[in-house]
Order: structure tokens, then sequence, then C-alpha cells
């Protein structure tokens, strides 16, 4: 097969997308102490003389007495002050912040080819073409982090 004519057209496009967003905040916390009943579950139980030096040990007595019931096991328990000897409770902070950040990248790229044409051959047949190509790359990216 000879070739008597031809012709060839090409074109083709590169097209970028490139989006970034960044949200950061920073919020300052005062918080006063109330005391509310919110979560309360009455139960009744036995109750039994107890004696305590002070405050924290009728809390650990009621903690140690609550996980009894609950699993129906007798604990066995050091005191606390066996085990940190004389340290004087810290008083929670009244007051903090909380800084949030949210990231988010958009990236997309796309290419376009596209070739057509025909050849004549010496006997007189005609062979069209035609090629198309399209390449589409993205990428996402979201990041969120939050420190209280």
């Amino acid at each position: 097969m000879r070739v008597e004519d031809s012709q060839v057209s090409f074109s083709g496009g590169v097209r970028f997308f490139d989006l970034s967003l960044r949200r950061e905040s920073i919020r300052f916390i005062e918080e006063e102490k109330n005391e509310s009943s919110f979560g309360v579950v009455p139960v009744s139980f036995k109750t039994e003389p107890i004696s305590a030096e002070n405050v924290e040990d009728v809390k650990e007595l009621l903690v140690k007495k609550i996980l009894e019931m609950l699993t129906g096991k007798k604990i066995k328990t050091l005191s606390m002050k066996d085990i940190t000897g004389s340290v004087q409770p810290v008083e929670e902070p009244k007051f903090g912040a909380e800084y949030k950040r949210e990231e988010l990248s958009v990236r997309a790229s796309t290419l376009d080819f596209y070739a057509y044409g025909f050849v004549r051959t010496e006997g007189g047949k005609v062979i069209n073409f035609e090629v198309s190509l399209k390449l589409v790359d993205v990428e996402i990216k979201a990041s969120s982090e939050s420190i209280r």
C-alpha cells in the first residue's frame, strides 16, 4: 500500500484548578462550678455505720461500696494516704482555651489530546482516523485538629 495523500490535525489543552481553605479559631473558656443533679440514679441498699476522718475518706468508701454492689465481690483497698502520703488536693482550673484548625485542599488537573485525519492510498482508498485522550487527576486533602 502506497500513500498518495494524508492530512493530520492535532489539538490539546491542559487545565489546572487549585483551592485551599484554612479555618482557625481560639475560644477562651471560663467555667463556673455549678452543682447539678444530672445523672443521679436513685439506688437502694442497706446501710451500715461507717467511720471516716474526712470527706475524702467518705468519697473513697462510697466508691468502694458502689463497686462492690456492681461486681458482687468484696474489694480490698489501701487508704489514699498510704498511696499519696500527705499531698494536698490541687484546685481545678476555672479557665482554659480551645484551639481548632481545619484545612481543605483540592487540586485538579486535566490533559486533553485530540487528533484526526485521513490517509489516501494510490488505489483511491481513504482511511479516516480519530484519536481522543483525556487524563484527569484529582487530589483532595482534609485535616482537622482540636486542642483543649
